[in-house]
């Protein structure tokens, strides 16, 4: 297996409501990126997240699953989480070893109970989120819509990070607002640059005005340079988009089709890009030994440091017994190795 440095790994909770795409979103993602050469599809059982039986007859996630992926030289571990009210409060343990939120939400519907739910999940671990307007290829299907209900919804400063060429059946492509670039998309989901758009060239000046003044609202040198120019320097601007999301200051939103794969590689570009790593964490806290006059044990998530791990699942398998789950913070484990509980 490859070894991945900490930098370049990114740990996803992918959460929201039931119904949202989460699953199948999860399984376009992997095949867009090469990871499985069937695309798996959640009215066929073929997705690598629902895997069980219970879950492919019901079509509904009863528990958190995980897939990875590899995009460049980054690793990429998705936990696809349940979004239905019986289930949905397996997204919390999700969210505590995630180092950023995925919130799915459904471009018709917008956002919903479930999608709130799991997003004051979310503000339980100060967690940065990026968010998902999915199924942008359906009848009446909203960018705009989805997007008011989310600001409505959510007190933080959400702006498009990609706005969507076309709508609901003719939804074909994407403009990154951050590298104000244009693309359509083949049915492999394979991305071609385009020119940009006259149509909506409006919406998109607004969008990239907004992302300008949250970016100087993040730091205050930045905001005495925006009053002082009434902008910033695209050298002020792209260094500083992660330090905001990572400091929870800016939620991204992104136009796809899980579906049609439309809007996919660009996720997937912008996740490595500004995705907060598992190093942006202050440092882990465990617990003080019995009858030990040391402190609470910290540990900083780096290689070097001693080994590590915080256990958020275990299952019980008929075949292979008890499994646990864990992330691990800091150092190497073996097989066969012991290690405090």
């Amino acid at each position: 297996m490859k070894a991945f440095s900490t930098e370049n790994i990114r740990n996803l909770a992918v959460i929201g409501h039931g119904d949202a795409g989460k699953t199948q979103l999860v399984s376009s993602l992997l095949h867009v990126a090469g990871a499985t050469a069937r695309w798996g599809k959640v009215d066929e059982g073929t997705t690598v997240t629902d895997h069980d039986e219970d879950s492919i007859e019901r079509k509904v996630s009863l528990n958190n699953n995980f897939a990875h992926l590899e995009h460049g030289d980054t690793k990429i571990n998705l936990i696809d989480t349940p979004g239905y009210a019986a289930f949905v409060a397996h997204a919390r343990p999700a969210l505590r070893v995630a180092d950023c939120a995925l919130v799915v939400v459904d471009a018709v519907n917008g956002i919903e109970v479930q999608t709130e739910k799991t997003w004051q999940y979310a503000n339980e671990f100060l967690l940065p989120r990026l968010m998902v307007v999915n199924k942008m290829d359906k009848e009446r299907a909203d960018f705009g819509h989805a997007l008011d209900t989310a600001k409505d919804a959510f007190a933080r400063s959400i702006v498009p990070f990609t706005l969507p060429i076309g709508q609901e059946a003719d939804f074909r492509g994407v403009v990154d607002v951050v590298h104000q670039k244009a693309y359509e998309f083949d049915q492999n989901g394979k991305a071609k640059e385009i020119p940009m758009p006259e149509q909506g060239r409006e919406v998109f000046d607004a969008t990239r005005e907004r992302l300008i003044e949250i970016v100087a609202e993040s730091d205050d040198a930045l905001m005495e340079k925006y009053f002082e120019n009434g902008t910033l320097d695209e050298a002020d601007i792209y260094p500083n988009l992660a330090k905001a999301i990572a400091n929870s200051k800016l939620c991204p939103v992104y136009a796809v089709s899980s579906n049609t794969l439309v809007g996919l590689s660009i996720l997937l570009d912008h996740i490595v890009e500004f995705a907060p790593n598992p190093a942006t964490h202050e440092a882990e806290y465990g617990n003080a030994v019995e009858n030990s006059l040391m402190d609470r044990p910290t540990r900083r998530y780096s290689n070097d440091e001693p080994f590590s791990a915080y256990v958020f699942r275990t299952i019980a398998d008929p075949f292979a017994g008890r499994i646990n789950v864990m992330k691990i913070v800091s150092g190497k484990i073996s097989a066969d190795a012991a290690v405090l509980n």
